[in-house]
């Protein structure tokens, strides 16, 4: 924290990817709110011509997908929860930072009795993760800790829905447009599922979910780091 103070004295100005970032620095630093901007991250808009299915995906069954690294903080391991009720896989990708975690969300799986259809496949390429964006029922992301959360706005562009939890920055991220995990106990993740599943998810809100994620554009940011440069 330390570090961070002697950085942040000797700025001239200081930029935040969120409000909830924005709120923290005012919390933990001397800083004063006038010399603090939110400039949101742009998404990664996919240049690949065409997506590509992961090989270690086997199974043709629908799918709730997640992706990061493989952390407590990303708290994967309320997710499996998600396949009571239904006959769902749930395929989550991304590095493990944490060996320890990653068999914290197998024995959750266990416990549970669907680890069958519970799948960590590792990382994946830029043609394999909007493959699975595309492909996926519903987007999932119950993480603990982001100061921005762009997976969910690369998932709202697609039109894939997407169920997060209500922490730190990712409600500000997904907006209205989002379904949200009540808490990230056993019985309210299962009913998010049970609930998104018997709704559905109709044209006119996929087109809610491509629109709200546009206005997270790097040519916007850039424009507005390029204001704030010259003034």
């Amino acid at each position: 924290m330390e570090k961070l103070q002697r950085l942040a004295d000797r700025s001239a100005h200081i930029v935040t990817i969120s409000n909830f970032v924005r709120q923290q620095v005012l919390e933990y630093l001397q800083v004063d709110a006038e010399r603090l901007s939110v400039i949101y991250n742009g998404r990664n808009v996919p240049t690949c011509r065409s997506f590509k299915r992961p090989a270690s995906l086997v199974s043709d069954a629908p799918f709730f997908f997640s992706i990061g690294t493989i952390t407590d903080k990303k708290n994967f391991h309320v997710l499996p929860a998600m396949l009571l009720n239904n006959d769902y896989n749930l395929i989550i990708a991304g590095i493990t930072q944490s060996p320890t975690y990653y068999n914290r969300i197998i024995e959750a799986a266990k416990a549970l009795g669907v680890e069958k259809r519970v799948h960590l496949i590792g990382a994946v390429s830029e043609e394999e993760k909007f493959w699975l964006f595309k492909h996926c029922a519903a987007f999932c992301f119950p993480s603990l800790a982001e100061g921005f959360g762009l997976p969910v706005i690369e998932a709202m562009q697609l039109g894939t829905p997407v169920i997060l939890s209500k922490s730190t920055s990712l409600p500000e991220v997904g907006g209205p447009c989002a379904v949200y995990f009540n808490s990230m106990n056993t019985e309210s993740v299962t009913q998010a599922a049970d609930t998104f599943i018997k709704t559905g998810i109709k044209g006119a809100t996929r087109q809610d979910l491509i629109n709200w994620a546009m206005q997270f554009d790097w040519d916007i940011a850039a424009k507005k780091y390029w204001k704030l440069y010259t003034e």
